[in-house]
C-alpha cells in the first residue's frame, strides 16, 4: 500500500478542510496517509531536507510562503523530497508542482456582485505582499469590477494576520490603509485576503470611527469560525478547500500511476457567499422565515447547524424553531436534513461521483454516517438508490 504525505501548518481550519478532501480520496483509493503537519510558522527550510523524504510515495502540501523565499525556492525544496508533489492554495505557484486553489474569477465575481448590490461607491482589496495568489486575486477583482464600470484600489500589507488578539495592535497601525478608508467615497466595499484580514479591517475602522456596514462594508474569504464569532459577524465567501484537496489527491494518484500529465494550475470554483452583518447589517430581530429557508437552501451542505441559521437571521434559536413549527410543521434542523437529502439524491442520479465524495459534498465528514442517514430517510442505501434512479 502506497503512503501519501500531507504537509502544512497544524491548527488551521482551511488546512483541516483540505486534508478532509485528501483523506476522502485516500479512503476510496486504498492509500495510507502520513501527517507531516507542523506548528512552525516558517515551514520552508532550504538547508534541511523535507520531513517526508524517504517516508512517503507522494506529497500533498498546503503551505504559506515566507516573505524571504521565492516560489522557485519553495518548489526546489519540495522537489528535494524526491517524490511527486501537488499543492493546494495560492500562496505560491510554480509550474513544476500542480496547484489547486479557489478560482480567482469565481471569488471575484461573487465579491463584485455582492458589494455592488450593497450599494458601495468605492472599492478596496486588502491583500498580502508575500503571496502570489493574493496579487492574482486582486487582479481578478479589478477585472470583475471593471465589467461593472467600477474601479478598484489595491493595498497589500507586509504583515500576515493569523486571527490572534495580538493582531489588533498591528491592525491599528496600518496607516496607509487608514488613509484610504478615510478619504475614499462612502460606503466603501472591502474584499480582504481572508477572514483574518477582514477582522483587521474591522478593528482599524473601529479605531477610525468608521461605522460598519454603513460607511465600510467588509467581506472576508474562507468562511472560518472567526467570521461567525467576530462582532460584527463577517460576510464571507466560502472557499472549496475540501473539493480542492480531493482533486489534488486525484491528480497525485494519476502522477504516481504515470497515466497522464496534470494541468499546472486548476481553479476550483467558489460558489457560496454567506452574507452577515459586516456588509448587510443586522437582520430584523424577529427573523424572516423566507430568508431562513433561502439561507438553509444555500448552506445546508456546508456543515450548517440551527445555531448558524439563528445567528444569520439575528433571532434566538428557540424563536426560530417555534416559527418553523408553527408555519411549516417541522424544525429548522429537519429542513437542513431535507435539503441535504435532496442534494444527495440529485448527485446520485446525475453524476458518477463516488459515494464518499457525495458524502463530503453534502456535509458529511465520513461515508458511514452519510449512508446511515440516507438509508434511514429513504429506506434504501445510496448505492441501490443510484442503480434504481440512474439518468
Amino acid at each position: 500500500m502506497r503512503t501519501i504525505g500531507f504537509y502544512g501548518l497544524a491548527g488551521l481550519e482551511l488546512v483541516d478542510r483540505t486534508i478532509a478532501g485528501v483523506l476522502r480520496y485516500c479512503e476510496e483509493g486504498g492509500f495510507m496517509v502520513r501527517d507531516f503537519r507542523m506548528r512552525e510558522a516558517a515551514l520552508i527550510r532550504p538547508s534541511v531536507p523535507p520531513p517526508w523524504h524517504g517516508g512517503a510515495d507522494g506529497i500533498v502540501l498546503t503551505t504559506t510562503r515566507p516573505a524571504e523565499s521565492s516560489d522557485k525556492q519553495i518548489a526546489d525544496w519540495v522537489l528535494a523530497g524526491g517524490v511527486p508533489a501537488v499543492s493546494v492554495g495560492a500562496d505560491f505557484l510554480d509550474p513544476r508542482i500542480p496547484n489547486f486553489h479557489a478560482g480567482m474569477g469565481s471569488v471575484a465575481q461573487l465579491a463584485a456582485d455582492h458589494l455592488t448590490q450593497c450599494g458601495c461607491a468605492s472599492f478596496i482589496y486588502f491583500g498580502l505582499q508575500a503571496s502570489t495568489g493574493s496579487g492574482q486575486r486582486g487582479e481578478a477583482l479589478r477585472d470583475a469590477l471593471a465589467e461593472r464600470g467600477q474601479k478598484l484600489v489595491e493595498f497589500a500589507t507586509t504583515y500576515r494576520y493569523i486571527g490572534i488578539f495580538e493582531n489588533e495592535t498591528q491592525a491599528r497601525s496600518e496607516t496607509k490603509l487608514a488613509a484610504l478608508l478615510q478619504k475614499m467615497r462612502k460606503p466603501i466595499g472591502v474584499l480582504a485576503l481572508n477572514d483574518n484580514f477582514a477582522c483587521a479591517v474591522c478593528v482599524l475602522c473601529e479605531s477610525l470611527g468608521l461605522a460598519i456596514p454603513e460607511q465600510v462594508k467588509v467581506l472576508g474569504l474562507g468562511d472560518l469560525t472567526v467570521a461567525r464569532t467576530h462582532r460584527p459577524a463577517l460576510s464571507s465567501i466560502r472557499t472549496p478547500n475540501e473539493e480542492a484537496g480531493y482533486l489534488a489527491m486525484q491528480a497525485l494518484h494519476q502522477r504516481l500511476d504515470g497515466k497522464r500529465s496534470v494541468p499546472r494550475e486548476t481553479e476550483v470554483p467558489a460558489t457560496e457567499l454567506v452574507a452577515r452583518a459586516s456588509t448587510v447589517g443586522a437582520l430584523p430581530a424577529n427573523g424572516n422565515l423566507k430568508e431562513a429557508i433561502k439561507y438553509i437552501e444555500r448552506h445546508a451542505c456546508n456543515h450548517l447547524t440551527v445555531d448558524h441559521v439563528a445567528a444569520a437571521m439575528g433571532t434566538p434559536r428557540r424563536s426560530l424553531e417555534r416559527r418553523f413549527q408553527e408555519l411549516l410543521g417541522h424544525t429548522p434542523g429537519e429542513e437542513i436534513q431535507r435539503v441535504r437529502l435532496e442534494k444527495a439524491k440529485e448527485l446520485l442520479e446525475k453524476t458518477q461521483f463516488s459515494i464518499s465524495r457525495i458524502a463530503l459534498m453534502v456535509g458529511f465528514e465520513e461515508t458511514a454516517p452519510f449512508t446511515r442517514f440516507f438509508t434511514k430517510q429513504t429506506g434504501i442505501s445510496p448505492s441501490k438508490y443510484r442503480v434504481s434512479n440512474a439518468s
